[in-house]
């Protein structure tokens, strides 16, 4: 097993160039070979490992070096096959040929990288968002220098409402590729639409129209609060995450909304801030009336839903 100082010692010495009689060194082609392997450069061993075999004389070092290059086929082998079903859009099949080749090689942090980078995808076309938020997050642990990725995570993150995640990444973009036009107009238009927005929308998070009865605010926060609870949504440490922020979310929008006076305010303002000092405290029973008469809003309960984000 070739450690890590030996893999820092022959790409030293590759770097540097060997003398003359330093590249006649078998053992050291097949380290070099090695190195660059478990580097993840796979084109450049297969390159270095072609070249031994046809011009090796020792008999024994071929026998190991050969078991590496099967070990290269096998892998060249998978990546084309996961590469067409991608193509084909069967992402299913595609993600069982990356669980195969994430088996091949524990200790190969930059090739699982990629694997786990493209496995993501796969997940992410199959609209299995916390699946690929997983993977995508393992991968860039693994290596924090391959600009693809960010950006993958930066995709998931529009998806699922994590706009400063999603900032952050694609600024992380910007810095490892200056020149990544789509990953700076994802960035402008996040920032265009949180200056649009402004304030967030209580209706929208608990999926109701401004017109809701008190009646349908209780009937969606019980059917919301137990689908986030994060309890039930504890598979991966990003499913908890996102349940987490959802459920506390859905508290805020229903403490404000199933509360009359402070439903009113927010109603003419748009505005949480200091809502429990603002709203005015008056009997509540004229004010469930009104409300649950459904009087006139700005957008009818149909247009709204149409408008509204579900996860």
């Amino acid at each position: 097993m070739v450690n890590s100082y030996q893999i820092e010692e022959a790409l030293s010495y590759y770097k540097n160039d060997f003398s003359p009689k330093e590249k006649q060194l078998e053992n050291v082609q097949i380290l070099i070979i090695k190195a660059y392997f478990n580097d993840g450069k796979y084109e450049k061993s297969k390159q270095l490992l072609l070249n031994f075999l046809s011009n090796a004389k020792d008999s024994n070092l071929i026998e190991k070096i050969k078991k590496l290059s099967e070990k290269l086929e096998q892998i060249e082998t998978l990546k084309e096959k996961a590469n067409n079903y991608y193509k084909e859009s069967k992402y299913t099949e595609a993600i069982n040929i990356y669980n195969e080749l994430l088996s091949l090689d524990n200790n190969n942090k930059i090739f699982n990288a990629l694997i786990l980078s493209n496995r993501s995808l796969c997940y992410y076309k199959n609209h299995e968002l916390f699946n690929s938020l997983h993977d995508i997050n393992a991968s860039i642990k693994l290596n924090d220098k391959y600009w693809k990725s960010f950006q993958r995570r930066a995709n998931i993150n529009i998806k699922l409402k994590y706009s400063e995640q999603a900032k952050d990444d694609l600024r992380r973009v910007l810095e490892l590729d200056p020149s990544n036009k789509e990953a700076r107009k994802l960035l402008e238009d996040i920032l265009k639409e949180e200056r649009k927005k402004g304030n967030r929308d209580l209706y929208t998070i608990l999926w109701l129209s401004p017109n809701a009865t008190f009646e349908e605010i209780r009937k969606e926060y019980k059917k919301l609060a137990f689908k986030w609870h994060p309890d039930r949504n504890s598979e991966t440490e990003e499913k908890k995450i996102f349940a987490e922020k959802k459920f506390k979310e859905i508290n805020a929008a229903y403490n404000i909304l199933f509360d009359p006076n402070k439903r009113e305010y927010y109603d003419k303002t748009g505005k949480e801030e200091n809502i429990d000092q603002k709203a005015d405290n008056r009997d509540n029973s004229d004010d469930y009336k009104k409300y649950n008469n459904k009087r006139e809003r700005s957008r009818d309960k149909e247009q709204y839903m149409k408008e509204g984000f579900h996860y």
